[in-house]
């Protein structure tokens, strides 16, 4: 088997648990090796966002300008990023998400299908958002929220999305 140096190849990481997605990050990292930036040729990007290294972005993704999205994040198709956003680093969000101008979103946090968040609004690291549920109010770190208007139900306890 051949053994590649850093400087020839690169990783990305393609599983939807962000603490694991952190986990493997980190392992590639360590060995000195570097993820790329992967982004669907059909999505445009607008020069004031910043897409950090390892992020990977499906098919019809919108960005709005100044969007900032840390490490090793995660788009699934169709989602909606409105300007001005803030994402951190290992999150995942699915599938028909939308998140409106002025968002920040912690590190390690999944939002699910469907997940619509107001403008303003900030959800906290290691948080679930379930599927459907509109984000009119803050979220706090380490639970699980959701409904409409979304709210915790319960502490995430360490507990994985899957």
């Amino acid at each position: 088997m051949a053994r590649y140096s850093p400087e020839e190849c690169q990783f990305t990481i393609s599983v939807g648990e962000p603490a694991i997605r952190e986990k493997l990050f980190n392992k590639v990292k360590g060995k000195g090796y570097s993820l790329a930036t992967i982004v669907h040729p059909s999505v445009y990007v607008p020069d004031s966002t910043v897409l950090s290294e390892g992020v990977t972005v499906q098919h019809g993704v919108y960005f709005d300008p100044d969007v900032t999205v840390g490490a090793n994040t995660w788009f699934h198709p169709y989602v909606s990023v409105g300007h001005d956003t803030v994402i951190g680093n290992n999150t995942v969000l699915a599938a028909f998400s939308c998140l409106a101008g002025n968002v920040v979103i912690g590190d390690r946090t999944y939002i699910a299908v469907h997940v619509a968040v107001r403008e303003g609004k900030k959800i906290g690291s290691d948080t679930i958002i379930g599927m459907g549920s509109m984000v009119q109010r803050d979220i706090p770190d380490n639970v699980i929220a959701m409904g409409d208007p979304a709210r915790p139900m319960k502490n995430k306890d360490g507990s994985k999305v899957f």
